[in-house]
């Protein structure tokens, strides 16, 4: 019995000293893992916590109930879908014409984004039950631009002010710009992309969706969006698939209404919703 013993101490003895002998594991490049990420949602580095707190007051507010409509400017009465479809519109070429004045998307680089591709790569026209429209451009382009200025008599640009910090962490300033009609409060978000690399070989935003390949987003292309011919990514249905995976035919956030079935049909005259 002691035999067993003293051989199963010196078996404990003999392990502990081989554990104590391996190589403590080299840290995680996480530079590099991001580097070396596939398209999709990138890598984010490890941060100290000292570090996670970059978050900032709220710049732009909207009034409860009402998530698409600036506070400063709501009427306290949303508007139906279909004439808030035609503001949208409206804001959306008064923007455009702003830009033209500057020397166009050629001097000032903007593309429709998010549902407002989507609708315009689907069908070219906003997505029938959605109630906001998304733009992009690059994040220095944007800081180029005056902090507010008008867009037309009933327009206005404003810039969010903490646009400058990229940072992902920041969850309250997601949207770094707007576009809105003072007469309604209706907006037009405007989401700016930095590089997601050194080599800025790639783009994202400080949502955190997938990082875009600077070829899928430039030389810019264009598609309807209405009665308008808007800018659009080069590559706009590689970059919606990065947005939404491979079937842009299935439902998603961007197709999920916040009307009611009825709402929906006496504003767009449909039966059900498409994915029933």
């Amino acid at each position: 019995k002691r035999t067993v013993v003293w051989v199963g101490l010196a078996g404990l003895v003999l392990l502990a000293l081989l554990l104590l002998a391996q190589p403590s594991a080299a840290p995680l490049d996480f530079a590099a893992l991001a580097r070396s990420a596939p398209s999709g949602r990138r890598l984010q580095p490890a941060r100290p916590s000292q570090q996670l707190d970059r978050r900032h007051p709220k710049y732009f507010h909207e009034p409860p109930g009402a998530p698409h409509y600036d506070a400063r400017y709501f009427k306290n009465t949303s508007l139906p879908l279909e004439q808030m479809h035609s503001r949208l519109l409206s804001i959306l070429a008064a923007w455009a014409a702003s830009v033209d004045r500057r020397g166009g998307p050629s001097q000032l680089p903007w593309f429709m984004a998010y549902g407002t591709l989507l609708g315009a790569w689907r069908t070219g026209s906003i997505i029938p039950w959605d109630d906001d429209v998304d733009i992009g451009m690059l994040r220095s382009d944007l800081l180029r631009l005056p902090a507010r200025e008008a867009v037309d008599d009933v327009t206005v640009f404003e810039r969010n002010a903490h646009a400058g910090d990229p940072s992902v962490l920041d969850r309250s300033n997601t949207v770094d710009a707007r576009v809105i009609c003072i007469q309604t409060g209706l907006f037009i978000d405007v989401w700016a992309y930095h590089p997601a690399d050194d080599n800025a070989t790639a783009f994202a935003n400080k949502v955190g969706d997938a990082a875009l390949p600077l070829a899928h987003l430039f030389p810019l292309s264009q598609l309807p969006l209405g009665p308008l011919v808007l800018p659009a990514p080069r590559m706009p249905e590689a970059v919606l698939h990065a947005w939404y995976g491979s079937d842009l035919s299935a439902p998603h956030a961007d197709d999920v209404p916040i009307l009611t079935a009825s709402e929906l049909e006496r504003a767009n005259g449909l039966e059900r919703l498409p994915w029933e």
